[in-house]
């Protein structure tokens, strides 16, 4: 679960901006928050604003995070740090990125801080609240180092931390005993997924996955079913098969062509190709057809390709980033995949749910809470800087039209449009 994350040059964002799930005391929708201890806690946060206006970045910027986390550790010590990515309209290229994150593993709160350039990292930190105030895991700042009592047994994983790797990746390859850093490292490796479209090609990577899900637990088959359901999608089922093909048995000239794909070519030529086969069933006027699933929508190879997210979201605790949630979609299909994861009975295990959308028909105030709408806002006195805020910054009544007001720049900027 995740509190709050805040950013610090990165991409389109210059200054810091919050992004808080900590849901303000309005009594708004209550039988959707997420209970911790004495917060309330949101489970989904929609991210509204034009194009280019910087939505898409709060999402990388996670996903920018979490990489670091979990591939630092292999960076060559030599090498610069990928990663780094600052504000775009700023001359100065060497100013550090910052990501501070406070989120929730095996209901324990944590404090994670990153500092870094194209170079080294800055500054790190991890901190556990084990009552109100936080209390140290480990502190760097450069090459200096500070940790707890308990952690004090890591302190020779300090030399095999070279400057341009971060010590919480570091050291969870080396600490199998040590079970907390285990899991804050399995958290942001396994919990937090993105899903990012690519203007209605299909994401192969997450299709192969459901693909091989489908394949793999039965019980994935059965909450499918419960999808096409849920969704309407007018089908019986969606069939998939994956198969292994002995690279020799390949027709030759098919063979050719497969040798001269790059990354093929290093393959051994006794790797067995992988084949996949996927197709909807249907049962009209009691006939039934089989169709290629290439033939579906768009709309619905995409709840197909979203539906091993959905299966882990739904069925563990995982924290989701989607963007254009709306995008292939019909707009009542879009609202309804928000609401598996605002209805607490379904969403049992307090998945939480970041998209992006332009989608007005979800800027509702019965679906939604103020303070689950935010805004990204890009203006030229800010040097083309994002901004983030929620709506519940933004005194209105519960009775605006908040559609009206949004389409007319009343909460961004207004649209302008001439020849």
């Amino acid at each position: 679960m995740i509190f709050q994350f805040e950013i610090v040059n990165f991409r389109s964002i210059r200054d810091r901006q919050i992004l808080s799930f900590i849901a303000e005391k309005k009594k708004e929708n209550v039988e959707t928050l997420i209970s911790f201890k004495k917060d309330k806690v949101l489970q989904t946060i929609a991210l509204y604003g034009k194009n280019a206006s910087g939505k898409t970045n709060v999402l990388k910027a996670l996903q920018n995070l979490r990489k670091m986390i979990i591939l630092s550790h292999k960076f060559d010590p030599a090498s610069p740090i990928e990663f780094y990515d600052p504000f775009l309209f700023s001359d100065d290229k060497t100013l550090p990125t910052e990501f501070v994150i406070t989120f929730e593993v095996n209901e324990k709160k944590y404090f994670y801080k990153i500092s870094y350039n194209n170079k080294i990292i800055l500054e790190e930190s991890l901190f556990v609240y084990n009552s109100v105030k936080p209390s140290k895991i480990f502190e760097r700042t450069g090459k200096e180092y500070s940790l707890s009592n308990e952690y004090e047994s890591i302190r020779d994983l300090i030399e095999r931390t070279h400057d341009n790797k971060l010590f919480l990746s570091v050291i969870s390859q080396w600490v199998a005993d040590k079970k907390e850093i285990n899991d804050i490292y399995n958290f942001f490796k396994n919990d937090i997924i993105y899903f990012q479209n690519n203007y209605n090609s299909p994401s192969q990577n997450y299709r192969k996955k459901t693909t091989k899900l489908l394949t793999s637990d039965p019980n994935a088959g059965l909450f499918l079913k419960k999808i096409i359901n849920y969704f309407n999608l007018e089908m019986n089922d969606i069939k998939a098969d994956s198969f292994s093909i002995a690279f020799e048995k390949i027709p030759s000239d098919l063979r050719t062509f497969l040798e001269s794909i790059q990354h093929l070519s290093k393959s051994k030529q006794t790797d067995d190709i992988t084949a996949e086969t996927i197709q909807s069933t249907y049962e009209i006027n009691d006939k039934n057809y089989v169709l290629n699933f290439d033939e579906e929508s768009n709309g619905t190879q995409k709840i197909y390709d979203l539906f091993s997210i959905l299966y882990s979201g739904l069925n563990s605790k995982k924290i989701i980033l989607l963007d254009e949630v709306e995008m292939g979609l019909h707009t009542l299909l879009a609202k309804q995949l928000i609401k598996l994861f605002q209805d607490l009975t379904i969403n049992k295990f307090n998945s939480q749910l970041l998209f992006t959308t332009h989608d007005t028909n979800i800027l509702d105030l019965e679906f939604l809470r103020r303070d689950q709408i935010w805004f990204a806002r890009k203006k030229v006195q800010d040097n083309y800087a994002t901004k983030l805020y929620s709506l519940a910054t933004i005194p209105i009544r519960l009775s605006t039209n908040i559609v009206k007001n949004y389409i007319e720049g009343k909460y961004t900027v207004p649209l302008k449009f001439k020849w």
